[in-house]
């Protein structure tokens, strides 16, 4: 105890093995804590900037579906959801339809 009164440096440092083992575990925890940390403020960052274009891909889905509801209520004099209803009840005979067509209509070759 007199040695650090005195300000003796050396009398600081530790003396037995285990002591220093203590000390070079407490370093690399306390690193380890650290990093962990930086990863997750890291981490976090990405998780808000996919949120945040997560959400503008919602609106812009959201806008193109009022923009059909609006186009269905104005081709067809009808909201959206009757229309699906009519087409569901109908067995979805306009695409039985088309692909007959398309099986039947021979294409031109547009490889060439």
């Amino acid at each position: 105890m007199s040695a650090i009164v005195f300000g003796e440096i050396a009398a600081l440092t530790p003396v037995f093995g285990w002591a220093v083992g203590m000390k070079i575990f407490i370093s690399v925890l306390g690193s380890l804590g650290v990093l962990t940390i930086i990863g997750s403020s890291i981490f976090a960052f990405r998780v808000a900037k996919a949120d945040q274009e997560s959400n503008e891909a919602i609106e812009t889905l959201q806008k193109k579906a009022e923009a059909l509801q609006e186009l269905s209520e104005e081709q067809f004099q009808m909201s959206l959801e009757d229309l699906q209803m009519k087409l569901a009840i109908t067995g979805w005979g306009l695409l039985h339809i088309a692909n007959w067509m398309r099986a039947k209509t021979k294409l031109p070759d547009t490889a060439a």
